[in-house]
């Protein structure tokens, strides 16, 4: 069996989805991205903590090998300034520690389970699995701020599966799952439920014959949302076809007053208007790609883009600018540092941080599936107007 399995429970979401997604991006090379790297070793400091009951506030490289790795993910930090990013880190994962310990029932860390009942050479390893007499508990820590992460998603569940069949013969007479995100960089909790008679059904309808198509390479291509982490994502044809379909959609009758978009076209239109703008910037990345390494992109050429100055050597210049008869508060800015590397510095739980104010944010478009409660639109437009 290989180290990875190409129908992971972490990417279940893509070939669930698209069931030629496996096959196809596994010609492509895995590129590890610093993020993921970051996550790594997040979870390693829990696993550790989880496992000696040790804060997190006290590991140490000798303790969790991967923290050295930390370097590359902060290659221009002092060692000052990555004990700062450990210490950190150790706020946040101490948080998942914490509420891991709140599940009450018997809990198995960093644990391998194998639903390939369902999904052919199915394996991972689910953060926390914590299981008493009529509820299994599956907590996943996800150290990225990049999106929120739902419960409910099918990388809980077949954690959730896989845990059933691996401890059946103890906890037999399970009959409720609950899935559990804990996102600690977004301030983000998210807890999922299901019963076992549910869950149970949509492995064997749902996940068993679309994991057989996958397996196989079979199946339709069917670009999404779920494209964005596929490798093959810039030069998958079914993906160009499909954002170009958009683009040159053709809409109904124009309104009365000419030929402009309706309130009806807009609602159409911006559900789709991020992934188009997103391909087209993951295609022209895949271009300069192909272009740096040597292959000829007809029509096109490299060449240097818009250039920046910086100073050189800092102390030298501010001695010339003293010289020319600057003083050192024209010369030097200073400011707070923001309110991130305060809780870097003092602990994200300090008493500190609650002097910070929370601004609104920007007013922004959302379907109205979002969780987040709808704005007054009155004031929206005041504060939008008063900020431009």
């Amino acid at each position: 069996m290989a180290e990875h399995a190409l129908l992971s429970a972490s990417s279940a979401y893509r070939w669930l989805e698209c069931t030629r997604a496996p096959r196809f991006e596994a010609q492509f090379a895995d590129s590890s991205s610093v993020y993921a790297l970051e996550g790594t070793i997040a979870h390693a400091i829990g696993e550790w903590s989880l496992k000696t009951g040790r804060p997190a506030a006290e590991v140490t490289a000798a303790d969790v090998p991967e923290l050295a790795e930390l370097v590359k993910v902060f290659p221009d930090h002092t060692p000052e300034e990555l004990q700062t990013e450990i210490s950190s880190m150790a706020d946040h994962v101490q948080g998942y520690v914490d509420y891991v310990m709140s599940v009450p029932g018997t809990r198995y860390i960093e644990n391998r389970v194998d639903f390939s009942e369902y999904v052919p050479e199915g394996f991972g390893t689910s953060d926390a699995i914590v299981l008493q007499d009529q509820t299994i508990d599956i907590v996943d820590l996800k150290y990225g701020k990049g999106k929120k992460v739902d419960a409910d998603s099918p990388q809980g569940k077949l954690y959730a599966i896989g845990a059933l069949a691996k401890y059946a013969f103890i906890f037999e007479h399970v009959e409720q799952v609950r899935i559990h995100i804990y996102q600690p960089r977004l301030d983000h909790i998210d807890v999922f439920e299901i019963s076992r008679t549910d869950l149970m059904a949509w492995a064997v309808d749902y996940v068993k014959p679309r994991a057989q198509l996958a397996f196989a390479g079979q199946g339709d291509f069917n670009p999404g949302n779920h494209c964005d982490f596929c490798r093959g994502r810039a030069v998958c044809k079914a993906r160009a076809e499909a954002n170009l379909a958009i683009a040159m959609e053709e809409f109904g009758e124009p309104c009365p007053s000419g030929d402009r978009l309706t309130l009806e076209d807009l609602g159409s239109l911006l559900p789709r208007l991020g992934q188009i703008a997103k391909w087209a910037e993951e295609v022209q990345e895949h271009a300069l790609a192909e272009a740096l390494a040597g292959h000829e992109i007809p029509g096109y050429k490299v060449v240097e883009g818009r250039s920046t100055r910086k100073w050189e050597d800092e102390a030298a210049v501010a001695d010339a600018m003293r010289e020319k008869g600057l003083t050192d508060e024209q010369i030097y800015t200073v400011k707070i540092i923001g309110i991130t590397e305060a809780g870097k510095l003092l602990g994200t739980k300090s008493e500190v941080l609650e002097m910070a104010t929370r601004l609104p944010g920007k007013p922004t478009l959302a379907v109205l599936s979002d969780r987040r409660p709808p704005m007054s639109v009155s004031s929206a437009a005041r504060d939008f107007a008063e900020e431009t």
